[in-house]
């Protein structure tokens, strides 16, 4: 894994971590919190960068380490 992680929201209403480019998720989430806690772990791992898509299609990056 070399790219920034993206926690993104599928159609069924589920949310999900992917590396950048990639389209299959590394994991799947019935909630925003957990896909995030856990992206924060890896992205935190991994020192990569990390990005919180909204349904609405606004992106905020945040810090692995907590705050946007």
């Amino acid at each position: 894994m070399s790219g920034d992680l993206h926690i993104v929201p599928n159609q069924a209403g589920a949310w999900e971590v992917r590396e950048n480019g990639e389209l299959d998720p590394i994991s799947t989430f019935t909630s925003e919190r957990q896909a995030v806690d856990f992206a924060r772990a890896v992205a935190r791992h991994l020192q990569c960068g990390l990005a919180l898509h909204r349904a609405d299609g606004t992106v905020e990056r945040l810090d692995a380490n907590g705050g946007a």
